[in-house]
């Protein structure tokens, strides 16, 4: 077991790729290596102000294999728990680098479960392959809007056979001007990913490919065979990119819609995706249709939504609590560049 120290964690002078402290438990580092069979415990880190990133297992530069750890407890101490940092394991590369990060149990964090970032300017970031993993929320909670898996900003590679769930984020601004969400699995500003065979409980957003900018899109994101239930106030996957396919989902209990195809994401257009072959049971909407062009959004399998398609990017449920969605955008962990 890897335990904060007394005296709680301190940097030793490791910093992110862009040069921001942080204090990690464990921090490999342009080298090859492979960590199993630990329990990473960030209880008590000490930490005073959120200037300092609170990091289980942190890969930087460093390719090799994270599987078979107990990662737990990187929170901050509850006033700083909105500071939008405590990742449990943490991939992030500005060079060619290859990460497996499988088998792993990931719970009790602040932002992130598990995270893989790029480099933020258009260039590749690690491939990582994320598999097997079990990531647990915080559940429902005001203090910080959580995602259990993350790969952004130009980091590649497959997200497959993870179970997800309880990130869900109570605004307590009453989501004004704009909502932000927890996510199960967002694909920010990483293009050309595959999500398969993964199960996504009791979260605010699903599934999310989200374009960032022209040269961070999440286009080309392949979303199929996952299972994903009970997502509460928005939507079970949400396509807010270009060229996305999502097809032989099962979705049940989602409050908006089951699977969205979202033109709020520029300069994405919500244009040239194909949804096909999902079941979705009981949602206001099967498929919110956005108002792009070249979509192919049938067959599918609906049972028990007030709509099987709809026009447009919001549905109001006839029953239930209602709330019209308003410029939702899943709060992303952004390394402090």
């Amino acid at each position: 077991m890897v335990v904060v120290p007394a005296g709680g964690l301190v940097t030793n002078g490791v910093t992110d790729i862009s040069g921001f402290p942080t204090a990690a438990q464990i921090f490999v580092q342009g080298a090859t290596v492979t960590i199993s069979h630990l329990t990473v415990d960030g209880a008590n880190d000490g930490l005073t102000d959120c200037s300092i990133d609170a990091i289980g297992i942190y890969y930087q530069n460093a390719s090799g294999t994270i599987s078979d750890n107990a990662v737990r407890n990187v929170l901050l101490p509850p006033a700083l728990q909105g500071c939008q940092d405590g990742l449990a394991i943490n991939v992030e590369s500005n060079t060619a680098s290859t990460v497996t990060v499988s088998n792993n149990s990931v719970r009790n964090y602040d932002k992130n479960g598990i995270t893989a970032s790029g480099p933020e300017n258009g260039s590749l970031g690690p491939n990582v392959t994320v598999t097997g993993n079990t990531v647990i929320g915080l559940g429902a909670t005001a203090v910080i809007a959580q995602n259990g898996i993350q790969i952004g900003y130009g980091a590649t590679g497959k997200v497959t056979f993870n179970n997800v769930i309880d990130d869900i984020y109570i605004n307590p601004s009453g989501c004004a001007p704009s909502c932000t969400g927890s996510s199960g699995i967002l694909i920010y500003g990483s293009a050309n990913l595959t999500v398969t065979n993964n199960t996504v409980e009791s979260t605010q957003l699903g599934i999310v490919p989200v374009t960032v900018s022209a040269t961070l899109t999440a286009d080309g994101t392949t979303v199929s065979m996952n299972h994903i239930g009970g997502t509460q106030l928005y939507d079970a996957i949400d396509l807010c990119s270009d060229q996305n396919t999502a097809k032989s989902n099962v979705i049940y209990g989602s409050a908006q819609s089951g699977i969205h195809v979202d033109d709020e994401c520029a300069p994405s257009t919500g244009s040239g995706t194909i949804v096909t072959g999902n079941t979705i049971n009981e949602a206001c909407a099967g498929v919110l249709l956005g108002t792009g062009s070249g979509n192919t959004t049938a067959p599918n399998t609906y049972l028990n939504v007030t709509n099987t398609t709809l026009p447009g990017d919001t549905c109001t449920p006839s029953y239930g609590p209602s709330r019209q969605r308003q410029s939702l955008r899943p709060s992303a962990y952004r390394p402090k560049r």
